[in-house]
C-alpha cells in the first residue's frame, strides 16, 4: 500500500518518486521506469541518495517546527547517512515483489549530481 493519495498531476508522472515508480513498473501501471542518468561515476552509474520515509521526513519539519525560537535560523540535514544508488533501489523493489522491473535507461537531468546524501 501506499501512505496518502496516489500523485496524478503531470510532474508525479514524468519525475515519480523512485519507489512509486519502480513499484508501478513491477505490476504493469507503468510500461518501464525510467532511469534517469546511466553513466554517473558512481559503483554502478546510477545516481546514489539517501532515500528516507516520508513519516521521517514530516516528523522532521514538526521536530523543527518545535524548535523555532524568534528569528534564529536553523539549518537541519535529515537523512540516515546510508546511501542507496538507483539500481539497489531497484533490486529492492524485485526482491520484495519477486517480479522484474522493467527498466530504461534515459539521459541525466540537467542539474543532477552523481551522490547526494547526509553525513550524520
Amino acid at each position: 500500500g501506499r501512505l496518502g493519495p496516489v500523485l496524478v498531476h503531470a510532474e508525479q508522472l514524468r519525475f515519480p518518486r523512485i519507489v512509486d515508480a519502480a513499484l508501478d513498473a513491477a505490476l504493469g501501471l507503468r510500461p518501464a521506469l525510467q532511469l534517469t542518468g546511466g553513466d554517473f561515476p558512481t559503483a554502478d552509474g546510477t545516481a546514489v541518495r539517501d532515500y528516507i520515509h516520508v513519516s521521517d521526513l514530516v516528523r522532521a519539519h514538526v521536530l523543527t517546527l518545535r524548535a523555532l525560537d524568534d528569528f534564529e535560523p536553523l539549518v537541519y540535514n535529515v537523512g540516515n547517512g546510508r546511501a542507496s544508488s538507483v539500481k539497489q533501489v531497484v533490486r529492492v523493489v524485485e526482491e520484495v515483489t519477486r517480479r522484474t522491473v522493467p527498466v530504461q535507461m534515459a539521459p541525466a537531468r540537467p542539474g543532477d549530481p552523481p551522490s547526494l546524501y547526509t553525513d550524520p
